[in-house]
């Protein structure tokens, strides 16, 4: 999308979907620029830019939602969960809190992780019900899975391996081709010495693709 119609996408629409004739159209250049940065993957440049932004309209979500993105991406936690914060305070959502929950994951702050990926699946959840068209371009039964995966592997790093099962199960439940949740259900059992479980997650995630459970059956 070029900066012209960028600009004139939000004046008509804006990011409420109401539209907003009054746009900042320095704030928009700046996330425009930040944006292609991001598609570049050069995280640093798009912070400049995203902070621009911020600085001329701090009460854009937006462009501290992207530059939470890009401190997460370069592994600056701390930094990235201030950006999401003040993001969600301006606008409470799914994103926001996917991101938070991401970066206490990282941080292995698995307590708190599991607190903000419950309150992301049941705003995934609210979304769900009411896109009907399925105009927000989400591919549910992924992200579904992904986070039931990842609480999973929450209560797994807390030693609480029923809980770590039931929601990977749930997981392949939502998503029967995603081979990370038979990997790590596949681990779990293993660690519970159910090997016969095991094999056969283990054997499933291999058969979609993961190089990792390929390995580990070569040594079983």
């Amino acid at each position: 999308m070029k900066l012209q119609k960028f600009i004139r996408y939000f004046k008509n629409i804006g990011l409420s979907g109401e539209g907003n004739a009054d746009v900042n159209v320095k704030a928009l250049s700046s996330i425009f620029a930040g944006d292609e940065s991001f598609k570049e993957l050069d995280y640093h440049k798009a912070i400049n830019q995203y902070s621009t932004a911020i600085k001329l309209e701090p009460n854009n979500h937006y462009p501290l939602f992207k530059r939470g993105k890009c401190f997460q991406l370069l592994q600056q936690y701390d930094e990235a969960l201030e950006d999401f914060f003040r993001s969600n305070r301006i606008d409470n959502n799914f994103e926001n809190i996917y991101g938070i929950a991401e970066c206490y994951f990282s941080k292995k702050e698995y307590l708190k992780a599991v607190n903000y990926f419950k309150v992301a699946k049941e705003q995934l959840e609210f979304i769900q019900k009411r896109d009907l068209n399925k105009v927000m371009g989400y591919d549910y039964d992924i992200l579904n899975a992904r986070l039931l995966n990842k609480l999973g592997e929450c209560y797994y790093q807390n030693q609480q391996l029923d809980n770590a099962i039931d929601y990977v199960t749930q997981g392949i439940q939502e998503n029967p081709n995603c081979p990370d949740n038979y990997s790590m259900r596949g681990i779990m059992h293993l660690s519970k010495d159910n090997r016969m479980q095991a094999l056969s997650d283990l054997k499933n995630a291999a058969r979609l693709g993961d190089s990792v459970s390929n390995d580990i059956l070569a040594q079983m």
